[in-house]
């Protein structure tokens, strides 16, 4: 029988490689929704295994990725369209056409990334549980299926029967699923049996990743309790006694984009990979700002912070800054960075503009950016 998909077995314990087969990014981009900026809502309803699904795997898998797969919709994430996704077993779903990805970790931590050591542009995708999971248990499997109707149609990735990698777990029993919906392109992550048979705790990622800029993860002391955060965070706890309730449910969604809305895509100079440079009272700073909103801007107002002095200045833009386009804006002289002695130096730069409000205002900020300077 003809699969509807493109297996790429296993290449080693760090890393698996996922062939671009079949991957389509469509429309390029749109109205940029970062995903940091997704709503997350959690609940707990009635957890359903899939019926009459396509299944992928079985208890002899162990880190496949299955390509290629068509969602049979359209479907937007951080603002790009695709229709068609790749499966990796540890608990992920991928949306980038081309890229190698490292099997698990966290998601703040250059978990998508293009290699193993975390170097290179990052994966965009979604994660359940980013620790390595194996199928090799009595009813483990991978499988999908697909529902509904236009336009309301759903993509289900389900991990049945999983555990960790390791014949130490083998008495764990993990059930999920990812949920890719048509129309309001949302994303649901449910949970239903979870056992971690044996101690100590560990902590998974859970969430969206775009980059180790822009992603969202869940944190918490319980799983009830997971509350969202684009700060670098361990994850969610996971052990014999904490675990997600039958049927906990996390729903992510993107946010309509509102007129005013700009934000820091990133700080070009000084780079993170500058160890050593001219020591400057004056070291010129450069950020990369970006108009997420739905209306031309004429002027940006930025703040930066480093070492704790804060330097706003409004930038005039001319031309304008139009919808969805970046500009690289520089404080330069007296407005620049004091780097004049060697050491660590952290850098968090903001946007301020009236009208950016509420859950809009996550992508307004670059936080904790470091180099280490050697003189």
């Amino acid at each position: 029988m003809t699969k509807p998909y493109q297996l790429v077995t296993r290449q080693s314990r760090a890393v698996v490689t996922v062939l671009a087969i079949g991957l389509t990014w469509l429309t390029g981009f749109t109205a940029q929704a970062q995903v940091n900026t997704y709503s997350f809502n959690k609940s707990v309803g009635t957890y359903t295994q899939l019926t009459g699904d396509s299944v992928m795997s079985d208890q002899n898998s162990d880190d496949q990725s299955y390509g290629g797969l068509p969602l049979g919709f359209a479907f937007q994430y951080n603002g790009i369209t695709y229709t068609k996704v790749s499966v990796n077993y540890n608990a992920t779903i991928f949306f980038t056409p081309d890229y190698r990805t490292s099997v698990f970790g966290r998601i703040y931590d250059n978990y998508f990334s293009t290699s193993g050591n975390g170097t290179g542009p990052i994966d965009r995708g979604v994660t359940a549980m980013a620790v390595d999971i194996d199928a090799r248990r009595p009813g483990g499997q991978v499988s999908i299926a697909r529902s509904g109707v236009a336009p309301n149609r759903t993509f289900t990735a389900q991990w049945k029967n999983s555990k960790r990698y390791n014949a130490t777990f083998v008495a764990d029993d993990f059930n999920f699923q990812i949920i890719l919906k048509e129309g309001d392109n949302s994303i649901t992550i449910k949970y239903g049996t979870m056992t971690a048979a044996t101690p100590p705790p560990f902590t998974v990622s859970v969430g969206l990743s775009v980059s180790n800029t822009d992603f969202l993860a869940l944190e918490g002391a319980t799983w009830d309790g997971a509350a969202r955060t684009n700060l670098p965070v361990e994850g969610l706890t996971l052990s014999p006694t904490i675990f997600p309730a039958p049927g906990t449910t996390f729903r992510f969604a993107p946010v309509p984009p509102i007129p005013n809305d700009l934000g820091i895509v990133s700080l070009t100079a000084p780079r993170a990979d500058q160890t050593t440079c001219l020591l400057s009272p004056q070291t010129p700073v450069r950020l990369i700002v970006r108009n997420y909103g739905t209306i031309t801007q004429t002027s940006v107002n930025v703040t930066y912070i480093v070492n704790g002095r804060a330097i706003t200045r409004t930038f005039p833009m001319s031309p304008a800054l139009l919808p969805d386009e970046e500009r690289t804006i520089e404080f330069s002289g007296a407005d620049g960075a004091n780097l004049s002695t060697a050491g660590q130096y952290s850098f968090t730069a903001y946007t301020t503009l009236l009208g950016d409000t509420g859950i809009n205002r996550t992508n307004d900020t670059l936080s904790n950016f470091t180099i280490n300077l050697t003189g």
